[in-house]
């Protein structure tokens, strides 16, 4: 199987707009090593808010990206049908859920070659224009 290779902005577009208000949902963390992970399982206990009203609803298979995005802290929810994570991170959806294979994905963005273009490919997600 051989891929076309595509621009970001073929693939991604930006997500994240629905808040959890007063859904019980699972809340999730990035790392740099495990990317999107469960809270509880991380820390061995909640460390989020006891009001996650605002935290984002990251839908399965939408990609979740922290901070700093060049060490790679980001990951794919795939675990629940939806889950919340910090306000402070950007959402994305795949615009073909055909196109795109997750776990090569993920693998590419989290590389060190990805990773020295992220912050500008994510300007030009963000604000169009060339990558």
């Amino acid at each position: 199987m051989s891929w076309t290779p595509k621009p970001l902005r073929e693939l991604l577009e930006q997500s994240g707009r629905h808040r959890a208000g007063d859904q019980d949902l699972p809340v999730l963390s990035i790392t740099m090593k495990h990317g999107l992970v469960d809270q509880a399982d991380k820390f061995k206990k909640r460390v989020a808010s006891s009001d996650t009203s605002n935290y984002r609803v990251a839908y399965k298979n939408e990609l979740v990206v922290g901070f700093p995005i060049d060490e790679g802290v980001l990951g794919f929810q795939t675990k629940y049908p939806a889950g919340i994570v910090s306000p402070a991170y950007d959402i994305w959806t795949l615009r073909s859920k055909v196109d795109s294979h997750i776990p090569y994905l993920e693998r590419y963005l989290r590389s060190a070659q990805a990773r020295l273009h992220m912050p500008r490919a994510c300007k030009v997600l963000l604000h169009g224009g060339a990558a």
